[in-house]
């Protein structure tokens, strides 16, 4: 299984949010499994600006250092620019949201998982909750 992540789900982790702790399920299963992962670099440039702004430094190399021993980061390149522009105009998503959107259809992923409502639409690619995730493809109901 192919599966990419949205922003939020490193997002929760970081600010204690009450579904951490599913969140880092999510991360450990897939770090455990060696699923094939994907993140666009937009979720790294939107993680690393919440570091910077905090001037947490080494949280922010941390996070790189994650990132790249677990995750295919897909940069954005211009067939995923024009799809992330056709996603934006039609879904009506933020520009970062669409992209990660493009990057996932782009690399054929089979799941997008995000807690994000905006993202809970119907796409070309299957887009989960964390809890459905969970539910779905870690618990197997």
């Amino acid at each position: 299984m192919k599966v990419s992540l949205d922003t939020n789900v490193f997002i929760s982790i970081h600010n204690k949010e009450a579904d951490s702790s599913s969140c880092e399920l999510i991360l450990n299963t897939i770090q455990k499994n060696k699923w094939n992962s994907l993140i666009s670099v937009i979720n790294v440039s939107e993680m690393l600006v919440g570091y910077y702004n905090q001037r947490n430094f080494s949280k922010a190399d941390q996070f790189l250092l994650l990132v790249q021993n677990n995750y295919d980061i897909q940069p954005i390149n211009l067939p995923i620019a024009q799809l992330g522009a056709k996603f934006r105009s039609k879904f009506k998503l933020k520009l970062p949201d669409a992209l990660i959107l493009a990057s996932g259809v782009y690399k054929k992923v089979d799941v997008l998982i995000s807690n994000d409502i905006d993202m809970q639409k119907s796409f070309p690619i299957q887009v989960v909750s964390v809890s459905k995730f969970i539910e779905q493809y870690i618990e197997g109901k």
